[in-house]
């Protein structure tokens, strides 16, 4: 895959103990929600990071038919040109070889309703993976952006 929007895979190999390990570039900056943590006033590098992650989903989903199913702000780092990078597809599937019902780890803060029910073991629910419950998380991860807050509070009437 090749975007400045998700990070690349230069290689892979193992250690001493047979354990794999991926090769990519250093990302200096750290993961999106530990950078936004460390500066303050940032309001034009919540904005732009988030149109690099819209723009390396879109690359995912549009060109290299990927499903990410754990976007989320950790999942997401800063370059050391303060722009935002798509990582970690540990758990993504390529969209032609997914099945219907598939049981995929995930934060559950950034799960989409079709994915929360199995994640939460409630009895009968699939676990259907979709590029529309990226496009959920990433909604979720905007609101995490925007705030910087991590739950979410509901008010009722």
């Amino acid at each position: 895959m090749i975007s400045p929007f998700v990070l690349p895979l230069y290689g892979v190999g193992s250690d001493v103990n047979g354990f794999p390990f991926f090769i990519s570039p250093v990302m200096e900056n750290g993961n999106v929600e530990t950078y936004l943590r460390s500066v303050k006033n940032q309001s034009n590098f919540r904005e732009e990071v988030l149109y690099d992650l819209a723009r390396g989903m879109e690359y995912l989903h549009d060109v290299a038919n990927v499903v990410h199913t754990d976007l989320k702000p950790g999942n997401a780092l800063v370059n050391r040109d303060k722009r935002g990078v798509i990582a970690d597809f540990g758990f993504a599937q390529l969209t032609g070889l997914m099945s219907k019902s598939m049981s995929l780890p995930g934060s559950w803060r950034f799960l989409p309703p079709e994915r929360l029910g199995h994640a939460l073991k409630i009895t009968g629910a699939e676990s259907l993976v979709t590029k529309a419950g990226d496009v959920y998380a990433f909604g979720i991860m905007m609101w995490f952006v925007s705030t910087c807050a991590d739950t979410i509070i509901v008010h009722s009437a």
